[in-house]
């Protein structure tokens, strides 16, 4: 019998927030300190919000260790000072950071051989100033956020370059100036990122993926032979209601599927044949009866 190569579709990984510094101008070390304070300070309001206590206790009787660092953040008290806070950041026994097959080489890759896995295209965690999964979700400076986009890019090159040809990392993107952000992917694939691009999936106060200002950025990727990645986990803010959860859970894949709709109704497939958009974690039931509605709809 041949062997069977496994690999994983949709693995994640980031840094502890001081390791991105070293990737970063020191000019944004400061505010990076700030942005992530602030941002783990909603996670612990979300926590206790968003997902009900309840909903959560449960979830940490099912699952496990992941479970319990969650039912962790959710019974922190009100109140806590950014020294704490800042030292639960860089404990990776907390649920705050990042675990340590997230960003430790020799960690990630024993744990992958442990479960049979060849390889793996790794998409992102949090990275600085709000780039990552949740771009666009809430205001931040657009210089910082591209720095941030920067910063995790050259964090996650030097993690897949440390054992070549295992880890296809997906570059991250913002979408302020398309010149820019075709530089950028540009330069991920210099530094070794082979997995390709993630979209954002909301473009924030820039027009959507049906508008022509992306045209050089499907070119390129077109040209050059790079993936164009849309991942769920972004949503618009539900507020703190007893309904949120229910409504993130129900539509979280939905806003993924956008980017689809968008591109094939601007003609970007038609026009570069090469152009591919890998769609992750948005499930497939709902394809068939897009493309019905399409035919339908473009009759």
């Amino acid at each position: 019998m041949s062997n069977v190569v496994i690999v994983s579709a949709d693995c994640h990984a980031g840094a502890l927030p001081a390791a991105y510094k070293e990737y970063m101008p020191e000019r944004f070390h400061e505010a990076s300190d700030q942005w992530w304070l602030q941002y783990i300070r909603e996670m612990i309001v979300r926590t206790g919000t968003f997902f009900d206590q309840e909903a959560v206790d449960d979830y940490t009787d099912k699952a496990g260790e992941g479970g319990a660092r969650w039912s962790q953040m959710s019974k922190l008290p009100d109140q806590i000072g950014d020294a704490d806070l800042w030292a639960m950041l860089t404990d990776e026994n907390t649920a705050f950071a990042p675990r340590r097959g997230e960003w430790d080489t020799s960690t990630r890759l024993a744990e992958l051989e442990a479960d049979g896995i060849a390889g793996e295209i790794i998409f992102p965690q949090m990275a600085p100033f709000g780039a990552g999964l949740l771009q666009y979700r809430n205001p931040v400076d657009p210089a910082a956020n591209l720095e941030g986009v920067r910063a995790y890019n050259r964090w996650l090159a030097d993690l897949c370059n440390a054992n070549p040809g295992r880890h296809a990392g997906v570059a991250l993107i913002n979408v302020d100036d398309i010149e820019v952000t075709c530089q950028e992917v540009r330069d991920a694939r210099r530094m070794g990122l082979w997995g390709g691009v993630l979209l954002p999936t909301s473009t924030g106060e820039h027009p959507f993926y049906h508008n022509p200002r992306y045209e050089p950025l499907w070119e390129l990727c077109a040209n050059e032979g790079i993936l164009v990645h849309s991942h769920s986990g972004w949503s618009p803010d539900y507020g703190d209601v007893p309904s949120a959860t229910a409504m993130y859970i129900s539509e979280v894949a939905m806003w993924a599927h956008r980017p689809f709709t968008a591109m094939l109704w601007a003609g970007a497939f038609e026009r570069h044949p090469d152009l591919h958009l890998v769609l992750t974690e948005t499930g497939c039931s709902w394809i068939l009866e897009t493309l019905r509605l399409m035919e339908w709809k473009g009759d």
